[in-house]
């Protein structure tokens, strides 16, 4: 019953009782992919408190959840929690290279902190996306934040010139 329920809330466009629709399922709920899902939603339809919940009872149920962990600290990130934060994602590279994403904020948590070892997570966030076949203009932007970050003026600037190269008419990027 409950599927259905958050299903049509979702369908109606009502934040307030889809978030605590997501927020009262999250609590009886045990199984992790459907605890994923209902995270997912609460991400996509912005209600980040309901979110936040669902992805810590996936950590409840698999503490090691790499989808969880990455998100459970990007929330705890942009909340400024930077202990939840950085032990989401201590556990979440320590157990595997992550996305570039993931090893970016990882390295900005590691800045903000004045901690030691950003520069090692920038790099292995640079070398991830330049892997990348598919690149969008959304990573090439946050290369280019990246080549900044470990003070790479050169790198910043030819980023920049194959941003240009490929999208010409950008306004945005002129």
């Amino acid at each position: 019953m409950r599927e259905p329920y958050i299903a049509a809330l979702a369908d109606l466009n009502d934040p307030a009782k889809l978030g605590a629709a997501i927020t009262a399922a999250v609590r009886a709920e045990r199984d992790p992919d459907q605890l994923v899902r209902y995270a997912q939603l609460a991400e996509y339809r912005r209600q980040p408190q309901a979110a936040a919940q669902a992805w810590a009872a996936v950590l409840a149920v698999d503490p090691n959840h790499p989808l969880a962990l990455k998100q459970a600290g990007a929330i705890a990130f942009a909340a400024g929690r930077l202990d939840d934060a950085e032990k989401h994602f201590s556990r979440l590279l320590s157990a595997q290279q992550g996305d570039f994403e993931s090893n970016q904020l990882y390295a900005e948590l590691l800045t903000a902190r004045k901690k030691d070892g950003a520069e090692v997570y920038y790099r292995r966030a640079l070398d991830q996306l330049a892997k990348t076949s598919q690149r969008t203009e959304a990573s090439y932007l946050a290369e280019a934040r990246i080549r900044a970050r470990i003070k790479d003026p050169a790198g910043v600037s030819a980023v920049f010139d194959k941003l240009l190269k490929e999208h010409p008419a950008n306004p945005r990027l002129r």
